[in-house]
């Protein structure tokens, strides 16, 4: 997880935003998030208000349409209570960096629930150790960016589940014919297999 490094984070109001193309969205995407607002209220004493899981728009690269990520990732979390599908970032016409994402999200927190309270929420952007390997950016020095806020970045290990399970294993074995039950949400499954997603190498 990484927060901003301007004010402490001890006892504050947090929301958890992760972006991704969830391509299909999967337990451990939302285990993430269990396992960063435990950490957080547990070890920190923050009040998590909720976790948004931001869905990346279409690209060249994207295997499957924003249209179908969003609704497996509404169809994901419709029971859950306090983590959601956001779409905002799937809705632009044009890729924007996760950043901006962020931003609007804090935006949008700070006039939906801060008002309510004295302080502000903080925004944390939660994501795996493979997108946070792909975030790191060497200096022509040869020094990493992250090093500067360091202390704001906080690597939690899940003893409890501990998993490896990347999309990409779940689509090969959805093209297979192979069952992924127990890594899908059933619903999730189930509207995979109503609009035939993942049958081809396409």
């Amino acid at each position: 997880m990484v927060s901003d490094p301007s004010t402490s984070l001890n006892g504050c109001r947090v929301a958890l935003l992760t972006c991704g193309q969830f391509d299909p969205p999967s337990y451990a995407h939302l285990r993430m998030f269990e396992r960063a607002r435990d950490f957080l209220v547990r070890t920190m004493g923050c009040k998590v208000v909720e976790g948004i899981m931001s869905v990346a728009g279409d690209s060249p690269s994207t295997r499957t349409s924003a249209k179908h990520r969003l609704r497996m990732v509404e169809t994901a979390v419709r029971k859950n209570f306090w983590i959601r599908a956001g779409d905002y970032e799937c809705n632009q016409r044009t890729p924007i960096r996760q950043i901006a994402v962020l931003r609007h999200y804090q935006k949008v927190d700070t006039e939906k629930i801060s008002h309510k309270h004295d302080e502000p929420i903080r925004m944390m952007y939660v994501c795996g150790s493979e997108v946070l390997d792909e975030l790191v950016a060497v200096q022509s020095d040869g020094g990493c960016l992250w090093t500067r806020a360091e202390k704001n970045i906080y690597v939690i290990e899940d003893e409890t589940f501990p998993n490896d399970l990347r999309c990409s294993r779940i689509r090969t074995a959805l093209r297979r014919g192979e069952s992924v039950k127990y890594c899908l949400d059933d619903d999730v499954i189930e509207y995979i297999n109503d609009h035939n997603l993942y049958q081809t190498n396409s």
